[in-house]
């Protein structure tokens, strides 16, 4: 084979190769050696072939290591050693190749120990609370680390799947051109270090079969790689603690919500009005030293606590747009009536089903109201009854997590302390993919755009212009922030994200007719936007038997706060969450306006019809098939919860 001088490329695989012949004078290009069986392979290859050689496959052998001579080969490209028993990497020193794009390393034994430098690994957790600087993560260093210098301008893709990581090497953190990374199946790899997410161009990051227990669900495999690099990119911010969060009061109209929110807040007893659309406020809670200890709580001071309040109005007509703000991270207070027993019981069901529904794992406080209504004889024991009868119905599989039940008085206060440490003490032990909600490192920058955002909807408020902006508006918010680091849309996805659960803005990621390019400042006047169509006749009255003419939406949202040039967006929104739907491009159908008249024939017109064409009496049964053109979202997800609360 020696005399083959022309050689360009040679391929031996599946064979029993033990070694290989002492190399050649050609211009090789090509070399596949796999599925052989090579412990080592140390021949002169550098020596010939340095200059010549692309694509090397010494893959499925048996190698424990990587030689120095494979190192020496300048113009290699591709290098598959896959499939071997490779432990670790050849220092920096010894590597020259120049030109390396895709390096192979994958169903390996490389192992790799904790970081060295302070002795210690960096986890995520620890890069949030410890913070430790970008320059000592990249100073530290692995037993198996690769030449940065000389592979970052060229290495594309880089697989290291199905090994023993137990860290991500630093280096690879580095490696800035990357376009694919492979990172799946190392059992004991943990976490992601926050440098990963300088890895921009990285369009293919797979993490099959990793427990990243520490990466929110929205980023956790399976999803886009830009978003999880874009996740970990954002931990390397300037970070502080964020102590806020949203809580929801629902129920049905005239329960006594906005009284038991001002209560608890220690304002005066609103008028007994009831609310309109949605009320956002803010109330400051910390819980007094001496209380403490009642809560868990036995060192030190307990934070304030900013919570977000929701209050939704218990009007029917705004039913429908209630499940639009319905979102995770969130403390729901479920208000109902004490006075009415079993029937306030009842009424809770509806919705429990919602927050089960649209945010499946939110914690849930059931709250009775008008305590003083009862007879102080038997209040202790019909409280305890009712209690029970609630944890009967609803403390089971179908429905929210309940995480309390009390009944309280907002007019003589009976409870109402109790209730607030009890809240407290609920949002400060949330969490949310394990991790606690209340104290969660986040940017700085996001903060800084909350505090924006806030200015801007007051200011659209008074000046009665829509509080609507556009993707380039909002990078301008944020672009006049000190500390801002928001500058493209992946960046602004993840705050748009966090600021939405949050309850500082509401931003939907459809792209049918544009929705996702509107951020809607103003959660309030989404929902007087959604009532203005869904509502009473005498506001509305361009419905005919749930049916619309989408000409007449226009007529409808007449007011100059609904700009009609958002119309297409605005009824994306309603499709999105099943409050409308487009039956064509003239019609939509409002469901919580059909009539409640039963469709369908007068029973005499209807057994004409069966005789002419069953005139024997052959069929004893009627069927009415339902075509549907597509599935609206959240059908099945919502069936199988009805059905579970009805077995």
């Amino acid at each position: 084979i020696q005399s083959a001088s022309s050689l360009v490329k040679l391929f031996l695989s599946n064979n029993k190769l033990k070694e290989f012949p002492m190399p050649w004078k050609c211009p090789l290009e090509t070399l596949d050696l796999s599925y052989n069986s090579f412990t080592s392979f140390v021949c002169s290859v550098d020596m010939v072939w340095a200059n010549s050689l692309l694509y090397l496959n010494l893959s499925h052998n048996h190698l424990d290591a990587i030689s120095g001579n494979v190192c020496q080969l300048n113009a290699l490209q591709e290098l598959n050693v896959s499939h071997n028993k490779i432990r670790r990497l050849p220092q920096d020193r010894y590597w020259c190749c120049t030109n390396l794009h895709k390096l192979d390393l994958s169903y390996n034994k490389v192992l790799t120990a904790k970081y060295q430098g302070d002795g210690t690994g960096f986890t995520l957790r620890q890069r949030l609370f410890k913070t430790p600087s970008q320059e000592e993560y990249q100073e530290a260093s692995t037993d198996c680390e690769f030449p940065v210098d000389l592979f970052a301008p060229t290495l594309e893709t880089l697989l290291l799947n199905d090994n023993g990581l137990l860290v991500v090497p630093p280096s690879v953190c580095r490696l800035t051109n990357l376009n694919e990374l492979d990172l799946s199946n190392n059992p004991d790899l943990r976490t992601l270090p926050p440098q990963l997410g300088n890895l921009r161009d990285c369009w293919q990051l797979r993490l099959n079969k990793l427990t990243l227990t520490e990466l929110p669900k929205h980023v956790r495999p399976g999803v886009l790689s830009k978003d999880t690099l874009a996740f970990l990119r954002a931990t390397l911010r300037k970070s502080v603690p964020y102590y806020r969060m949203k809580l929801m009061v629902v129920g049905i109209q005239g329960y006594g919500k906005t009284t038991l929110l001002a209560a608890l807040k220690g304002q005066p007893l609103p008028s007994n009005l009831s609310t309109v659309g949605i009320v956002v406020d803010e109330w400051s809670v910390q819980i007094s030293t001496s209380l403490l200890s009642r809560i868990g709580i036995t060192s030190g001071i307990g934070p304030t606590i900013t919570l977000s309040t929701w209050d939704l109005a218990g009007q029917s007509v705004y039913y429908a747009a209630h499940q639009m703000f319905l979102t995770p991270s969130t403390l729901y207070l479920a208000v109902w009536n004490a006075t009415l027993g079993e029937e306030g019981v009842e009424n809770l069901r509806s919705w429990l089903l919602n927050i089960k529904a649209r945010a499946p794992y939110s914690d849930v406080i059931i709250i009775g109201t008008h305590l003083d209504r009862i007879p102080r004889a038997s209040r202790e024991s019909r409280v305890k009854e009712l209690n029970h009868m609630i944890m009967k119905r609803y403390d089971t599989k179908g429905f929210p997590k309940i995480v309390g039940y009390t009944v309280v008085s907002a007019v003589t206060g009976e409870g109402i302390t109790e209730l607030k440490e009890l809240i407290y003490k609920k949002a400060i032990n949330s969490k949310e993919q394990g991790q606690l909600v209340i104290g969660k490192q986040v940017p700085l920058s996001y903060i800084q755009l909350q505090d924006a955002i806030r200015h801007e909807a007051d200011r659209r408020r008074e000046a009665r212009k829509p509080p609507i902006l556009l993707e380039e508006e909002m990078l301008a918010l944020a672009a006049g922030n000190k500390d801002n680091d928001i500058h493209d849309h992946e960046e602004l996805a993840l705050a748009t994200r966090f600021l939405h659960d949050n309850g500082v803005l509401l931003h939907y990621n459809d792209q049918l007719r544009g929705l996702n390019t509107l951020y809607f400042i103003d959660p309030a006047w989404v929902c007087d936007l959604i009532a203005s169509i869904v509502t009473v006749r005498e506001k509305n009255g361009y419905v005919r038997d749930g049916i619309m003419l989408t000409s007449n939406v226009r007529m409808v949202l007449r007011d100059p706060r609904f700009p009609p040039n958002f119309i297409p967006q605005y009824l994306q929104l309603m499709e999105r969450f099943e409050i409308a739907l487009t039956l064509d491009d003239f019609q939509i159908l409002i469901p919580s306006m059909l009539p409640h008249e039963a469709p369908g024939m007068k029973m005499n017109e209807l057994y004409r019809l069966f005789q002419r064409t069953s005139p024997d009496n052959s069929h004893d049964s009627i069927q009415r098939n339902y075509q549907m053109a597509y599935v609206p979202s959240g059908l099945w997800s919502r069936l199988i919860t009805r059905l579970l609360v009805s077995l």
